[in-house]
């Protein structure tokens, strides 16, 4: 018997003609189509060609990240004097978005479900991955008007611990040309300022 459970799929379609595919395994988005005025769809994210295939690749592709997005230098955190040893992938000095069994690799209950919408919830045990505290999360996709996708993340945790959850798909917006020439707008405040291994210092600096 596969000791790994078939994921759920879940199709989310607005009105407009925008329409999302997800599914419980990382909470990963597998097919993202907007309306093109020829009554035709276009294919905006990456993906891969089967949902199972999705555990067997490490790019992330349309995953959720989760406990902490970006990298943990020497895989060690410190709250309230004690101090913490995470999880590192094979060989690795640094933990990389989460752990080698992150978010991105969990089964998600799905909660809450409509047309247009839907909830889904994880928890976290304490020590997972290395981190303090039970973390209780639940993530909301839902679809709007003017082809608007809104994600909304809310986590909870039981004991001090650092908490960075995001979502990780890979969109090619212009099928013509590919990513590389797609413009893009960060609207933050400031950024992350890091080291040439790509770890975070713990500054940030204004854009």
């Amino acid at each position: 018997m596969d000791k790994h459970p078939l994921p759920q799929i879940i199709s989310l379609a607005h009105p407009s003609g925008l329409a999302l595919d997800l599914m419980d395994f990382g909470a990963t988005w597998l097919s993202c189509r907007v309306p093109l005025g020829d009554d035709s769809h276009r294919e905006v994210i990456l993906g891969c060609a089967t949902p199972t295939d999705y555990r067997s690749q490490g790019a992330y592709l349309g995953a959720v990240i989760g406990r902490f997005t970006n990298r943990i230098a020497n895989a060690s955190l410190v709250r309230n004097g004690r101090q913490f040893r995470l999880h590192t992938g094979k060989g690795a000095q640094h933990q990389l978005h989460g752990g080698p069994d992150g978010f991105n690799r969990r089964m998600w209950r799905v909660g809450t479900k409509s047309n247009t919408a839907v909830t889904l919830h994880l928890v976290s045990e304490d020590g997972d991955q290395g981190f303090p505290g039970v973390c209780e999360v639940a993530l909301s996709v839902a679809l709007s008007g003017a082809m608007q996708i809104t994600v909304d993340i809310v986590a909870t945790t039981a004991q001090d611990c650092p908490v960075s959850i995001s979502h990780h798909p890979y969109f090619n917006l212009d099928a013509r040309h590919g990513c590389a020439s797609t413009p893009f707008t960060n609207c933050c405040r400031s950024i992350l300022t890091r080291r040439p291994n790509k770890n975070p210092i713990g500054r940030a600096r204004c854009c």
